[in-house]
């Protein structure tokens, strides 16, 4: 993604090695956090049905 110029991202999903959606590892919710500002709206799926933006999974971001 950021070899091609992407920084942007706008749904975001996990999966787990039995095929069930499960949160984003937070080495990854950090780093998408810190490539675009505006990733912090970015709509990740959680679990089956369940969508958070990223900044509920971040609420205390360290350069605010």
């Amino acid at each position: 993604m950021i070899t091609q110029g992407e920084n942007r991202v706008l749904k975001m999903i996990a999966v787990g090695s039995d095929g069930d959606n499960m949160p984003p590892c937070g080495r990854c919710r950090e780093f998408i956090n810190q490539i675009h500002d505006e990733n912090l709206s970015t709509e990740v799926i959680v679990d089956n049905g369940v969508i958070v933006t990223l900044e509920d999974l971040l609420p205390h971001d360290w350069r605010k």
